[in-house]
C-alpha cells in the first residue's frame, strides 16, 4: 500500500509540475499569435500625422514583430539582365497582416477588413544578392518599403498607398515640397487595379509554410561586377525616378504664340466673379482630390486622371 501510496504521490507531483510549467509557457505562446499593426485608419487623421506614425511603424520594423507571416524569401519581381533590372518593384520580401493571411488562406472571398496590412520590403535587385544572408544582415539592406493599408472610408478602391525610404519626411507645405509618394488615390493602382480583386496580386505560393515556390526570373551573373552606371541605378528611390527634369530647363522664353485679341476682347466682356461663388481649390501637398468611397464629388484633381492617360497601363 505504501509503495501504491508513493507511486500515486510521485504521480501527482509530475503532473502539478506539467500544469504549472503549462501556465509559464502560456505568455511566451500568446506572444507569438499574430497580431494587429496598431495604427490608426489614415483616413481618421490628417496626412502628416498618419504618416508620422506609419512611417516610424516601418522604420522600427515594428510589423516583423507581430507575428506576421511573410514571403519564404527576398525574390526578384522580373529579370536581372546585363546589369539592368526589369522588375515591377526591386527586390522584395513582404510580410502580411492576420487579415490579409486569412483572407488568402479562405480564397480571396469577399473584401479585406479595415487595418489589414501588405508590407513590401524592398532591396536592390537581384534576390540572389540575399540566398546566403541570416535575417540580420537582411535587415541591415532595408531602406525602402512600399504598402498598402485598407480603409474603405478614405477612396472608392478603399486603400491608403505608397514607399517610403529611410529618414525620409512626412509630406508638409514647406518649399520645395515632398513628391507625393503615399496617399489614397496613389500611382499605384496603375497597376494593381488589373489585379483579379481587391487590388492585390500576393499569393499563397509565396508565404512560408504553404505549398509551391514564387515565380522565378531568368538573372545573369552581371550582378557580381556592376557599372558605376548600373549600381547607381539599383539605388534609385520611387522618388529619384519620378522627379522631374530641371523646371528652369522648362520655362519658357517667351509666349508659344501671339495673345488672341479676340479672346481678350470676350474675356473683357464678362465682369467680375465674386469670391463666394468661386470653388476654392486645395493648397500645395494637399491638392488631392480622389473619388471618395461613395464615388467622385464635384470634381477630382488631374492627377487622378493620369492613370489611364499617359499610358502606363
Amino acid at each position: 500500500m505504501r509503495r501504491i501510496a508513493y507511486s500515486l504521490g510521485l504521480v501527482l507531483v509530475g503532473v502539478g509540475l506539467m500544469v504549472i510549467a503549462g501556465f509559464m509557457l502560456l505568455p511566451s505562446v500568446a506572444a507569438q499569435t499574430p497580431t494587429e499593426s496598431e495604427l490608426p485608419l489614415p483616413s481618421t487623421l490628417p496626412l502628416d500625422e498618419y504618416e508620422q506614425q506609419l512611417f516610424q511603424f516601418l522604420e522600427s520594423k515594428r510589423y516583423q514583430e507581430l507575428g506576421w507571416v511573410r514571403d519564404k524569401r527576398v525574390r526578384d519581381t522580373g529579370p536581372f539582365i546585363d546589369g539592368v533590372s526589369y522588375g515591377t518593384h526591386p527586390a522584395v520580401r513582404i510580410y502580411y497582416s492576420p487579415e490579409v493571411y486569412t483572407w488568402l488562406q479562405n480564397g480571396r472571398e469577399g473584401d479585406l477588413p479595415d487595418g489589414a496590412m501588405i508590407i513590401k520590403e524592398m532591396f536592390p535587385p537581384p534576390a540572389a544578392r540575399y540566398a546566403d544572408m541570416d535575417d540580420a544582415a537582411v535587415n541591415d539592406q532595408l531602406a525602402m518599403w512600399t504598402f498598402m493599408v485598407r480603409d474603405s472610408n478614405g477612396s472608392k478602391d478603399g486603400y491608403f498607398w505608397g514607399f517610403h525610404s529611410t529618414g525620409a519626411g512626412v509630406d508638409n507645405n514647406d518649399y520645395p515640397f515632398n513628391y507625393p509618394d503615399a496617399g489614397f488615390g496613389q500611382y499605384c493602382a496603375r497597376c494593381h487595379a488589373s489585379a483579379e480583386n481587391d487590388f492585390t496580386f500576393a499569393a499563397l505560393r509565396n508565404i512560408e509554410g504553404e505549398p509551391g515556390n514564387p515565380v522565378s526570373y531568368r538573372v545573369d551573373n552581371s550582378w557580381l561586377t556592376p557599372t558605376p552606371e548600373a549600381a547607381e541605378d539599383q539605388t534609385k528611390t520611387h522618388e529619384d525616378l519620378a522627379a522631374d527634369v530641371d523646371p528652369e530647363e522648362l520655362a519658357a522664353g517667351r509666349p508659344a504664340r501671339d495673345i488672341n485679341a479676340d479672346f481678350v476682347e470676350l474675356f473683357d466682356m464678362f465682369g467680375p466673379v465674386a469670391e463666394e461663388n468661386v470653388v476654392s481649390i486645395p493648397p500645395v501637398t494637399y491638392d488631392h482630390v480622389v473619388s471618395g468611397p461613395d464615388g467622385p464629388e464635384q470634381f477630382i484633381t488631374s492627377d487622378q486622371c493620369l492613370s489611364c492617360h499617359d499610358g502606363q497601363t
